[in-house]
């Protein structure tokens, strides 16, 4: 149990802070009762889209994006969407995902240690750089479609369909798919694998990845003799990557130990008819699109299916139990953290395999969380940052959103639109055959003007002030405005280590 490992960032490039402990609490920029530190926008911008970072001077570009977004989320706080059910409950859940984490570190400082054969392993590895490029899919049917659209037509035709097709990726360009030179022991294992035998040119087959698929192709490889001894600045970061692939095994360990000084055991008959219904319901209720933030017990609760009132006729069934106390089926549905260990449904197998995983990590959390709260750590000043940046950022998508549905869109809109951009869609294209993406488009354009107007309203009610001599001193030279941004997200909930400036605003 426990194969998933929470609170580990896994990266598709490592991610090196750029700040020193000594100016993280340097602000940059005051936004009313809100600041941006120089290590928040650093990490920000390093992570950011390349088309928030254009202009002559890329830091004050962004810089506006970042304090645009945190406008619209203390108009968001004034409308008290921060005491929304569905914000309080991902706030409880981020919470106690960095309890958790938090008891991992632990661990992980006392157990494991970085030795010279774990950097000299490392730098014989590092040898080898390779210069890559990748094309993203939502799903495997449409990564099977860009590999045929590669394969028969080129990269940029598969750029130009990847443009087309998915959502979020209408401006992408070939060079934000590109990478620079890199290193294996800075790409995720799982590209790395899909990758290191892979001829120059010849593009992979799709790779699972991050609950969707990539397609790497590589461009180039590099070798490189190794010097005698390594320097300060490359021991360091040699040190941190040893150190984070040594704690994902110190993880793994400490999660064993946990469950099995718990005496964990299931109910047979209960673990089987659930294992079933829930394939069943969830099967049927994620391919509608119902997913929040709502615990599984409660989503049963208000489905009307006869797959969901099969698992709530098991309600007092008892499915688990450990030396300190048993759960019936409700009480394990109730308690499961769903959001950050969603079970998988790309296949039978997977799901079976997250199933049973998921009776360890619920006692596992349990017992980490109350560890960590016993430590004191919810009130941790790191912690309470973190959940601060999150929150802003939860509250301006609600608004977002608020405003996107007071938008109206009339058919002189579309009409009007589609004459204008006529040239984006094929030359047989009638306006009916195109309608619902031209009404997005509308709809999303009429956002980004309402959007605009409010800000504009705000900059006259909310004092902004910017320290543009320490902006001046934030280096991002190491970072390549052109090739693909560092990209950070939780292992199992997909979502991004950073609440990252929103790129289509």
């Amino acid at each position: 149990m426990g194969r998933r490992i929470s609170y580990l960032w896994i990266a598709l490039f490592v991610f090196l802070g750029c700040s020193s402990q000594d100016d993280e609490a340097q602000i940059l920029a005051r936004v009313g009762d809100a600041s941006i530190t120089i290590t928040e926008f650093s990490r920000d911008f390093e992570q950011g889209h390349p088309r928030l970072k254009q202009g002559p001077d890329p830091k004050v570009v962004y810089l506006e994006h970042m304090i645009a977004e945190q406008l619209l989320a203390q108009a968001g706080y004034r409308m008290g969407l921060d005491s929304l059910s569905s914000i309080r409950r991902q706030v409880e859940s981020l919470t106690e995902e960095l309890l958790v984490g938090h008891v991992f570190e632990e661990d992980a400082a006392r157990s494991v240690a970085v030795t010279a054969a774990d950097i000299d392993s490392l730098r014989r590895l590092d040898a080898i750089q390779v210069v890559l490029r990748f094309l993203p899919a939502a799903n495997s049917e449409s990564a099977e479609r860009l590999r045929r659209v590669y394969l028969e037509n080129g990269f940029e035709e598969a750029v130009a369909e990847l443009s087309a097709s998915e959502e979020g990726m209408r401006h992408v360009r070939v060079q934000d798919l590109e990478t620079d030179l890199v290193s294996p022991a800075s790409l995720d294992p799982i590209v790395w694998e899909a990758t290191r035998n892979l001829p120059v040119g010849q593009i992979s087959l799709p790779v699972p990845f991050r609950g969707g698929f990539l397609l790497v192709e590589v461009l180039d490889i590099l070798r490189t003799p190794i010097t005698a001894e390594p320097g300060a600045e490359e021991k360091a970061r040699y040190e941190q990557v040893a150190f984070a692939e040594k704690s994902r095994q110190a993880a793994r360990s400490l999660i064993g130990r946990t469950v099995a000084d718990r005496d964990l055991r299931l109910k047979k008959e209960a673990y089987g008819r659930l294992e079933q219904a829930l394939w069943n319901w969830l099967s049927i209720s994620e391919e509608e699109g119902t997913q929040d933030a709502l615990t599984l017990w409660q989503r049963l609760e208000v489905d009307s299916t006869s797959f969901a009132r099969t698992i709530l006729d098991m309600e007092a069934k008892p499915i688990m139990e450990t030396s300190d106390r048993s759960w019936t089926v409700a009480e394990f549905l109730a308690e499961y953290p769903h959001d950050r260990y969603p079970l998988s449904l790309r296949s039978g197998d997977e799901f079976r395999s997250d199933y049973y995983d998921a009776f360890g990590l619920l006692v596992r959390d349990q017992l980490f969380i109350q560890k960590a709260l016993d430590q004191g750590f919810d009130a941790a000043p790191e912690l309470l940052s973190e959940v601060e940046r999150w929150t802003d950022k939860w509250v301006y998508e609600v608004f977002k959103l608020q405003v996107e549905n007071t938008v109206t869109v009339h058919e002189e809109d579309l009409l009007l639109y589609f004459e204008r951009y006529r040239s984006d869609w094929p030359e047989d294209s009638s306006l009916e055959s195109v309608s619902a993406e031209v009404e997005s488009q509308v709809r999303r354009a009429k956002t980004l003007a309402a959007l605009e107007q409010i800000l504009t309203d705000l900059r006259l009610q909310i004092p902004i002030e910017i320290d543009y001599k320490a902006l001046e001193q934030v280096d991002y030279s190491t970072f390549d405005m052109h090739s693909p941004s560092v990209q950070l997200f939780k292992a199992s909930t997909g979502r991004p280590a950073w609440p990252v400036t929103d790129y289509g605003l």
